[in-house]
C-alpha cells in the first residue's frame, strides 16, 4: 500500500503523454513470495510510436500583439514534423511573453495563451493551433512606454534631511548626506523616458545597481 503501483503507472503514463507518446501502456504485476508478508513487482512499459505536430498555426495579425507574435515566428521552439513535447510549448508559450513584455506588453503573461491540438486527422499527428485567451484584461493587450522615472535614495538609518537632483531624464530625491556620486544612477539605470517599456532593461537597472554593492535593497 506504500508503494502505490497505481499511482507509479498513472504517473508513467502522465509523463510519457507529455512528450508525445499518448498510447503508451504502463502496467504492473504482484509477484508473491513464500513469505505472506512479502512480494515483488513487475512494472511492464509499452511505448508506441511518438506522435508529431503536423502542422502549426499562429493567431491572425489583427493587432498589435498578435502581429509581435506573426513577426517572430520564424524563432519559434515548434516545429512542423517535430515530436509532440508539452515542455516546448510551455517554453514557447514563455518566450511570447517575454517578447511582449520587452515591446511595451508589461501585464502580459505565458498564460495568455492557450493551444488546441487536433489528433483526429491523421494517426500520429497532431494539428496545433495556438490562441489568444479571451477575457484576459484589456490592459495586458496595451503596449505602454516608460513615463516618469523618480529615485528615492534613503540612508541606512531613515533620518535625514531630504533633498532632490534632477537629472535630464529622472530625478532623484535623496537623505542627506549623499554618499555616492551624483552620476552613479542614472548611469546604471538603463531606462529612460519616453522609449517603449522593456522587461530586460528593467532587470538590467536591477542587476547594474545590485552590482555596486553599496545598497541594502532595491526595488523597481
Amino acid at each position: 500500500s506504500k508503494v502505490q503501483p497505481k499511482i507509479r503507472t498513472k504517473y508513467v503514463d502522465d509523463v510519457l503523454g507529455n512528450y508525445g507518446y499518448f498510447d503508451a501502456d504502463a502496467g504492473y504485476e504482484l509477484l508473491p513470495r513464500r513469505n505472506p508478508k512479502k512480494a515483488k513487482i513487475s512494472y511492464s512499459v509499452k511505448i508506441p510510436q511518438a506522435w508529431t505536430y503536423g502542422s502549426i498555426s499562429y493567431p491572425k495579425p489583427t493587432d498589435g500583439i498578435t502581429q509581435l507574435i506573426d513577426s517572430t515566428k520564424a524563432q519559434s521552439l515548434l516545429r512542423v514534423g517535430s515530436q509532440y513535447n508539452a515542455d516546448s510549448l510551455s517554453a514557447e508559450r514563455t518566450r511570447i511573453a517575454t517578447l511582449a513584455r520587452n515591446n511595451g506588453y508589461y501585464y502580459f503573461r505565458p498564460e495568455y495563451i492557450e493551444y488546441l491540438a487536433d489528433t483526429t486527422q491523421e494517426h500520429l499527428k497532431v494539428n496545433l493551433r495556438m490562441i489568444i485567451k479571451k477575457g484576459i484584461p484589456t490592459m495586458a493587450l496595451k503596449a505602454y512606454t516608460v513615463g516618469k522615472i523618480d529615485i528615492s535614495l534613503q540612508n541606512s538609518t531613515g533620518k535625514g534631511i531630504w533633498d532632490t537632483i534632477y537629472y535630464k531624464d529622472m530625478k532623484m530625491a535623496y537623505q542627506k548626506p549623499l554618499r555616492v556620486k551624483q552620476s552613479i544612477m542614472p548611469s546604471n539605470i538603463t531606462l529612460r523616458p519616453g522609449q517603449v517599456y522593456s522587461v530586460t532593461e528593467q532587470d538590467q537597472s536591477q542587476t547594474n545597481l545590485s552590482r555596486l554593492g553599496m545598497f541594502r535593497y532595491i526595488n523597481l
